[in-house]
C-alpha cells in the first residue's frame, strides 16, 4: 500500500533528493519537521517520499520487548539470549542494535526492505536524544528513492 514518508535533510549533502540504504524517514511531517532544527541530525529541508513498502518488520514498543521481537524476527538460534546480550551491553533501543551490531544490519536485508520502530527524537536544538518518540521507518532496500522538497 503507498504511503508517503518526511524527512529533514540538508539540501547539499543529498544528490537531488535521493536516498538510499539506512535512511531514515517519518510518518508525520511534523516528526520530521523536529529534525529541521537539528542540522547534526537532519537540515533546513523537508522532503517527502511516496513509497510503496513491500516488505516491513514492524518492531513496536521499546525496551526488551521490542529487542526480542528484533532478535525474533531476524531468526537468531535464541532470541532470548540475544536480546537479554543487546540489554546487558547498554541497547536498549532498536536503532542502536541496527547501529552497533554489525550481524543485525547484515541480516535485516536479507529479509526486509524496510524496518519501523519506535526512536527518540532529536531535541529541538541540541545534539541530544529528546523525550518525544515517533515511528522511523528505515530504509534496508537497494533502489534509491527520489523524494520531492516539501518545506
Amino acid at each position: 500500500m503507498p504511503r508517503t514518508l518526511y524527512r529533514a535533510a540538508a539540501r547539499a549533502t543529498i544528490a537531488p533528493a535521493t536516498f538510499g540504504r539506512g535512511a531514515c524517514l517519518c510518518e508525520r511531517p511534523v516528526d520530521a519537521e523536529r529534525y529541521t532544527r537539528n542540522p547534526g541530525f537532519g537540515g533546513a529541508h523537508l522532503f517527502a517520499f511516496d513509497v510503496e513498502p513491500e516488505y516491513v518488520l514492524h518492531v513496536h514498543g521499546r525496551g526488551y520487548d521490542a529487542l526480542l521481537t528484533l532478535a525474533r524476527e531476524l531468526e537468531f538460534d535464541d532470541p532470548e539470549a540475544v536480546a537479554e546480550k543487546w540489554g546487558s551491553d547498554g541497547l536498549t533501543e532498536v536503532f542502536q542494535v541496527i547501529e552497533h551490531r554489525g550481524e543485525v544490519a547484515r541480516r535485516i536485508p536479507e529479509l526486509y526492505d524496510w524496518i519501523v520502530y519506535d526512536e527518540p527524537q532529536v531535541a529541538d536544538s541540541a545534539a541530544s536524544l529528546g523525550t518525544d518518540y515517533c515511528r522511523t521507518w528505515r530504509y534496508c532496500g537497494t533502489r534509491p528513492m527520489v523524494g520531492r522538497l516539501v518545506g
